[in-house]
């Protein structure tokens, strides 16, 4: 074999071995906050919940926190709103976020909806509610499931809710000081009733003295499975770890994995969204005349 084929191979290997390295790996360096967009107040006055997938990448959903019921609103990226949804069978108490993941009994694509919100005094009526996405974006939308969730230890107040891209569930905690993960296999997602586990805590020590600002808001987890955003009242943190590597009985202190991201702060910051695997939306669900929709992406 010649020189000129040889170097030709090894181009073509190296590039693919930077391809690969490019998919697993998670952002090591964010870029400057960028706002690309707001979102009336007098149509979503509490953004609790943002969420944007592949499938649909000039779209963004949304849910309103606060006595809007099962309502989810479709915006583009700039957040000009374009439909409203009304999904029917679905009592929803505190509407605190949604995801977009694998559906537990097919292979496509399911809407998460998560009534997860005052856990300490409603602990029983954590719910949450899935259907086919495109089942949502039909006409007259119905959750085909329905589940409750039940979690170790006593109630919690819950905010944060991301399927994993394996197609289990997990849950945030939002406790001063420390929050818990829990986590809803893909199998349990289809009973009527199930218990959540505790697999993982993260300590806010990291994040200063002032641990009832550091209470988490918001949560989603990368196209790729392998790094988690959290928001919280006064930081995005970042942390590097695949849940789905957590192995049964195992609690992972997520801890020594966490980076901060350097963002302005949102008065009430509630709801965040990845971007893929290297950019990130977040919104307030503070009631302004015009509330923002803030961009960060990744400069590796």
């Amino acid at each position: 074999m010649n020189i000129i084929k040889m170097s030709r191979i090894l181009i073509v290997f190296n590039l693919f071995l930077c391809l690969i390295n490019s998919l697993n790996a998670t952002c090591g360096h964010w870029g400057d906050t960028i706002q690309i967009g707001t979102i009336n107040p007098k149509i979503i006055r509490e953004s609790s919940g943002i969420e944007w997938t592949k499938s649909y990448p000039n779209t963004l959903f949304h849910i309103n926190d606060s006595g809007d019921g099962t309502n989810v609103y479709l915006s583009d990226l700039v957040g000009n709103i374009s439909k409203k949804i009304k999904i029917k069978n679905f009592f929803s108490w505190d509407s605190e976020d949604i995801s977009i993941g694998p559906c537990p009994q097919s292979t496509d694509e399911c809407f998460f909806y998560g009534d997860i919100g005052d856990g300490r005094i409603f602990g029983a009526q954590i719910k949450i509610g899935y259907l086919p996405l495109k089942k949502l974006l039909a006409n007259n939308p119905v959750f085909e499931n329905k589940l409750k969730v039940h979690l170790p230890g006593g109630n919690n107040d819950l905010e944060g809710m991301a399927v994993h891209p394996n197609g289990d569930l997990y849950l945030t905690s939002k406790d001063p000081g420390l929050t818990k993960f829990f986590k809803i296999e893909k199998i349990n997602l289809n009973k009527k009733s199930t218990n959540a586990k505790i697999i993982a805590t993260l300590n806010h020590k990291i994040l200063g003295d002032n641990l009832e600002k550091s209470l988490t808001t918001g949560l989603d987890i990368s196209d790729n499975g392998k790094s988690i955003l959290l928001l919280t009242y006064e930081n995005i943190i970042q942390i590097d770890y695949d849940l789905s590597k957590i192995n049964t009985g195992e609690v992972i202190d997520l801890t020594p994995y966490t980076q901060i991201i350097n963002a302005p702060i949102l008065p009430q910051q509630e709801a965040i969204t990845y971007i893929g695997n290297y950019a990130l939306l977040y919104t307030t669900e503070a009631d302004r005349a015009l509330n923002p929709i803030l961009r960060i992406d990744c400069k590796e």
